[in-house]
């Protein structure tokens, strides 16, 4: 395997292929298809900026392109921004986590978009239900469970397209 002195591992640059890198203990692969990075996106929607903040690092951590919001996003941002998933706090400072859930499963451009709701209210895989939401998970939540969570729709939203 080849490798340099930095810990850096670089396999060709044609599309179709794989680049392996490492930075700062942080893996990371990426593959290119004709030129274009196909990383997995995901959009937070997190009022707590403490935890928004450790999300978007543990999410990019593993290789996901990770954006970010503190507020309620309208679902023009969310068609605007593409992502292959959303991760959604229900409480937030200016509405609801599962009201912004509904109308992304209401608008034909966003609807096969998955939504995960997460909150510390008791009802929450109801409310869950009840917006459309594709998945739910109860703050405080187990990290790792959340990655997996998240990498298993992101690997089937890919897997579609």
């Amino acid at each position: 395997m080849p490798s340099s002195a930095d810990g850096n591992w670089l396999w060709g640059l044609m599309p179709g292929q794989i680049i392996v890198q490492t930075e700062n203990k942080l893996r990371r692969l990426v593959k290119l298809y004709n030129g274009k990075q196909l990383m997995k996106k995901i959009l937070v929607i997190e009022d707590d900026l403490h935890i928004l903040n450790m999300l978007e690092e543990i999410f990019q951590s593993e290789g996901f392109e990770v954006v970010t919001y503190p507020d309620k996003n309208s679902v023009k941002g969310i068609i605007i921004n593409r992502p292959d998933l959303v991760l959604l706090d229900n409480k937030l400072k200016d509405g609801f986590g599962h009201e912004l859930c509904s109308e992304i499963k209401a608008n034909e451009l966003t609807k096969h978009i998955p939504v995960i709701l997460i909150s510390g209210y008791d009802d929450l895989e109801t409310m869950a239900k009840q917006c459309g939401a594709d998945a739910c998970m109860a703050k405080p939540f187990d990290l790792a469970a959340l990655v997996q969570l998240v990498k298993q729709y992101t690997d089937m939203r890919i897997e579609a397209k």
